[in-house]
């Protein structure tokens, strides 16, 4: 497939829009209501079109076995919460991730925090490849339009996370 070859090996010096080609072709679950939900879509595009139109949203890339990650991640209930009253939402994808620890950390969130677990490697290593992923956490905020406007976010444990989503929401 020339588009996934192109988005691993090809030149991506910007990250302006988000990349349109397929992706999943199964193994993109959310955990709602205690029940493993699989998500029909075939790109994180597809995800945010389906899921979340014309909203700002604050991604956290993430992994169960991430020290850094774990510690993040435990602070984005509270943000979310925080926002809950604004066009946001944060999503939150796990990835090379055991799926009973990643249940353990998706109970009880906001309604408008919510959480996915990609169980496919290949998957997982495309969306790190086009995201310009080095390792976990990494966090982008996508704004309206399916395009990525920040892409070195403040963790959800940094007290500046609060200012820099204040002054998107503003916009």
């Amino acid at each position: 497939d020339t588009a996934i070859y192109d988005a691993i090996y090809g030149d991506k010096n910007h990250l302006e829009s988000l990349p349109a080609h397929e992706v999943f072709k199964s193994g993109l679950y959310r955990y709602s209501h205690g029940a493993l939900e699989e998500i029909r879509c075939t790109s994180i595009v597809g995800l945010l079109q389906k899921e979340y139109k014309d909203k700002l949203v604050y991604m956290d890339f993430w992994a169960t076995w991430c020290g850094p990650c774990i510690a993040a991640n435990k602070e984005l209930p509270a943000v979310a919460e925080f926002f809950k009253d604004n066009d946001i939402v944060f999503v939150s994808i796990a990835m090379k991730s055991d799926i009973d620890k990643w249940k353990e950390h998706v109970d009880g969130l906001p309604a408008n925090c919510h959480s996915y677990i990609v169980t496919d490697d290949d998957a997982a290593e495309l969306i790190m490849s086009d995201f310009k992923m080095s390792g976990f956490p990494s966090y982008r905020i996508i704004g309206h339009g399916n395009t990525v406007i920040n892409n070195d976010p403040p963790r959800p444990n940094s007290p500046s996370i609060y200012d820099v989503l204040s002054r998107l929401i503003e916009k």
